[in-house]
């Protein structure tokens, strides 16, 4: 679960998209309401606690988006090379929109 701006982590929780768009470096891009009240709950429970400095931030956007053309082997290989996105080959991303639309609820979980 994400704990906090920049650690490269995704948020875990229930979200829903805001936005689709096409991407001029990802095909497309899904956006995804984040942060939500809920994440900033767990942040101030992280700080109460001590887990991350007071200074800590929650974070800007995500989204479900695509990879840069012909690199859909970073997928296969599982790197992480988004900052807290969750990534899909092209092909799969396009076969996903025509099912999803604004408002529709994704649930993050590892």
């Amino acid at each position: 679960d994400k704990m906090k701006e920049g650690d490269r982590r995704t948020p875990e929780g229930n979200f829903s998209i805001v936005s689709i768009r096409k991407h001029k470096k990802w095909k497309m891009i899904f956006t995804l309401n984040y942060p939500t009240p809920e994440s900033f709950e767990k942040l101030e429970r992280r700080k109460e606690k001590g887990i991350v400095d007071l200074a800590a931030k929650a974070g800007s956007g995500i989204g479900i988006h695509g990879v840069w053309p012909h690199d859909d082997y970073l997928i296969d290989q599982y790197k992480n090379w988004t900052d807290g996105c969750i990534s899909l080959k092209n092909e799969h991303l396009v076969d996903l929109a025509r099912f999803v639309k604004p408002g529709t609820q994704v649930e993050i979980i590892k």
